[in-house]
């Protein structure tokens, strides 16, 4: 046996060609575009959704109503108005 074919020869190994990157299989599934859902599409709001929408909004409204000033109050009345005028701290 000899020693010779084992030992490295100092020289770079010529490089392969780089060949081209294998594409994956064509499938039939990925190649077609997707299809339109068949038959009717639901809406997105049910009626009772917009029945619930409605009634949280005229009782959030009516709280709002129901404990707004009519005008600004007494304490405060004059401060405040030229504090939120000035964009300041009236306090």
């Amino acid at each position: 046996m000899s020693n010779e074919s084992q030992k490295p020869s100092g020289k770079p190994e010529a490089s392969k060609p780089m060949s081209k990157p294998q594409t994956a299989p064509n499938r039939p599934g990925l190649s077609k575009p997707a299809e339109a859902p068949i038959g009717p599409v639901p809406p997105l709001y049910r009626r009772v959704d917009w029945i619930t929408f409605v009634i949280t909004t005229l009782i959030v409204f009516a709280g709002y109503f129901y404990t707004l000033s009519p005008d600004l109050t007494l304490e405060d009345s004059g401060e405040l108005a030229v504090g939120s005028f000035y964009a300041g701290v009236p306090h």
